[in-house]
C-alpha cells in the first residue's frame, strides 16, 4: 500500500505554539505512524523556536512568515508584461470574489500564485496597481477620503496577496486547520496539483474574527472591508474544498445558515481524549464534597455564574467546596470574581487554585461533579476529560458542550445561575444518581471518544478521499451527513 502524503497547514500554532490545535495536531500525526507528513506553518515574522519534539513521519517543515509589509513604493514604477499579468490576475480573482464566481476565482487563484511563486512583485511599485486602485475607490459611491480607502484595502488584502506566494510543496492530500490563512493554503495546493483539500474547523473562524473586530473596536470602511473579505474567503475555502471536518454539530450548524454552505460538505468528527491516560483513580478524599471547574479565568467562562450557583447551594449544603483550576487570563474579572466571593461571604468555600499543572487527573477525579458555565464554547475537551475520568458533568447549553452530555449529567441555560444550584444539589443529594452518570460518563469516552477511534476516523478519511488502495466497508464509509 502507497504511503500517503499529507500536507497540513497550520496558523500560528504547531509546532511553534502550545494549545489545543497544536496538541490535536501532533496527535493526529503521532498517531497515523504510516502516514508521512509536511507541514506548512503560517507564522508571524520573527524567530522561532518549536515547542514539540517533531515525530519521525514528519519529513518536511516550511514556515511562512505572514505580514502586511509590503512598503508603499510610488516612484521608480515597476513596467512590463509580467506586472501587467500580475495586476490583470489580481483585477480578475476581486471581481470574481465580489460576484461569488468562485469556479473563476480558483482559476485565477491558481494563476496568481503561479505568477507569484517565482517572483515576489510589490504591488505599490507597479502603475496599474495604482490605477486598479483608484479604479475601484471611484466605483464607490459613499467613498471616505481615498487615503482612508487605500489603507483599509492593505490591511485585508496584503497579508493575502503575501500569502497567495508562498511555495506549497506536492502532496496527496492537503489539509487546514483553519477555515482562514490555513485553509486557503491548502485549497490552493489542492487546486495546483489536483489533489483533494480538507478543512477541518476546531472552532467557527468567521465568527472569531468577527468577535475580535469587535473586541479591537474596528468601525466604518475598515469594519465593512474585513467583513467583505472574510466572508468571502471563509465561503470560497468552504465551496472548493472536498471535505469540511468539524468537531461539533453546532459549528456546523452555525455555517451551514449564516454562511449557505451546503450541509453534505461536513462530516463530525469529535475530539478524543486517551482513555488509559484519563481515567477513574482513588485520590485521598476531603471531609468535605467536593465540585470543581478546570478553565482559564476569563469572562467567557462566566465564573460569576458558578459563584452564585455556589452560594445557593451552600445554604442548603454547607458541607461542600468548590475549585477553580486553571491561570488568570483576565485580571480585572478575576478581581471582580474575587470580590464578589468575598461580597457573598464564600472566601473558605470558593477557591482559586491556580495554573492547572499537570495534576489533571488528581483534579477531576477528587471532583464529585464537574462545572462548565461557559457563555461560549466549541467543543470543550475538559468535559470528556472529566466523564473519562467517571466525573458527573454539568454544563451551559452553549455551542458544542451539551453533545456529549446526555445521560452523563445536566446541561442548564447559560447564565441560569439558580438552575445550576439546583443540578449541583440533585447530584450531592442522591448517590445513585451520581453513580449512574459516572458509570455513563466513563462508557461513553472509551466507546465514543477515545483518541484512538477519533484518530482511526482521520484515518479513513484520508485514504478514502485519496483513493489509495481502501475499499471502504459499509460501517466506515465516508459519510456525507451530519453525524
Amino acid at each position: 500500500m502507497k504511503n500517503l502524503r499529507v500536507c497540513i497547514v497550520t496558523e500560528g500554532t504547531y509546532p511553534y505554539v502550545i494549545g489545543g490545535v497544536s496538541s490535536w495536531v501532533h496527535r493526529l500525526i503521532t498517531q497515523l505512524k504510516h502516514i508521512k507528513f509536511d507541514i506548512l506553518a503560517i507564522v508571524p515574522p520573527g524567530e522561532l523556536k518549536e515547542k514539540y519534539q517533531i515525530p519521525q513521519n514528519i519529513e518536511n517543515i516550511y514556515s511562512i512568515p505572514i505580514s502586511d509589509e509590503q512598503k508603499f513604493t510610488q516612484p521608480q514604477f515597476k513596467k512590463g508584461e509580467y506586472y501587467e499579468k500580475y495586476i490583470r490576475a489580481v483585477k480578475w480573482l476581486h471581481q470574481y470574489f465580489n460576484e461569488e464566481d468562485f469556479n473563476n476565482a480558483s482559476e485565477y487563484l491558481v494563476k496568481l500564485h503561479t505568477l507569484l511563486e517565482n517572483e515576489k512583485p510589490r504591488f505599490w511599485a507597479s502603475k496599474p496597481g495604482w490605477e486598479y486602485l483608484r479604479e475601484q475607490y471611484y466605483k464607490r459611491k459613499d467613498s471616505p477620503s481615498m487615503i482612508e480607502w487605500i489603507l483599509a484595502w492593505k490591511d485585508t488584502h496584503i497579508p493575502m496577496l503575501n500569502l497567495i506566494s508562498s511555495r506549497i510543496p506536492e502532496a496527496d492530500i492537503y489539509h487546514g486547520t483553519n477555515s482562514g490563512y490555513a485553509g486557503l493554503l491548502a485549497v490552493i495546493g489542492g487546486l495546483k496539483y489536483n489533489k483533494p483539500s480538507i478543512i477541518t474547523d476546531h472552532g467557527i473562524f468567521l465568527r472569531e474574527r468577527l468577535m475580535e473586530l469587535t473586541k479591537a473596536k474596528v468601525k466604518g470602511l475598515a469594519e465593512e472591508m474585513w467583513l467583505d473579505v472574510l466572508t468571502g474567503l471563509t465561503r470560497f475555502i468552504y465551496l472548493n474544498c472536498n471535505l469540511v471536518t468539524s468537531v461539533c454539530n453546532y459549528n456546523v450548524n452555525w455555517v451551514t445558515e449564516k454562511l449557505k454552505i451546503p450541509k453534505d460538505k461536513f462530516k463530525v468528527i469529535y475530539n478524543g481524549v486517551d482513555p488509559e491516560r484519563l481515567k477513574p483513580v482513588e485520590v485521598p478524599k476531603p471531609p468535605y464534597r467536593v465540585v470543581g471547574n478546570i478553565s482559564r479565568i476569563h469572562p467567557i467562562k462566566d465564573i460569576k455564574m458558578f459563584i452564585k450557583a455556589a452560594d445557593l447551594v451552600l445554604k442548603k449544603e454547607g458541607n461542600v467546596k468548590f475549585f477553580v483550576v486553571g491561570p488568570v487570563d483576565d485580571q480585572k474579572y478575576y478581581k471582580e470574581c474575587v470580590n464578589l466571593i468575598k461580597k457573598l461571604g464564600l472566601t473558605e468555600n470558593f477557591i482559586f487554585t491556580g495554573s492547572r499543572g499537570e495534576d489533571i487527573l488528581y483534579w477531576y477525579n477528587l471532583f464529585d461533579i464537574f462545572v462548565l458555565s461557559s457563555i461560549s464554547e466549541g467543543f470543550p475537551m475538559s468535559t470528556i476529560e472529566a466523564m473519562a475520568c467517571g466525573t458527573p458533568v454539568i454544563v451551559t447549553d452553549v455551542g458544542g458542550a451539551a453533545e456529549p452530555v446526555e445521560g452523563c449529567g445536566y446541561v442548564v441555560p447559560s447564565g441560569d445561575f439558580e438552575q445550576l444550584a439546583q443540578r449541583i444539589l440533585e447530584i450531592l443529594q442522591n448517590k445513585e444518581l451520581a453513580e449512574r452518570f459516572s458509570e455513563n460518563a466513563r462508557r461513553k469516552v472509551v466507546e465514543q471518544f477515545s483518541l484512538q477511534k477519533i484518530m482511526e476516523e482521520y484515518d479513513k478519511v484520508y485514504q478514502q478521499i485519496a483513493k489509495v488502495n481502501y475499499q471502504p466497508t459499509e460501517e466506515s464509509q465516508l459519510s456525507s451527513s451530519i453525524s
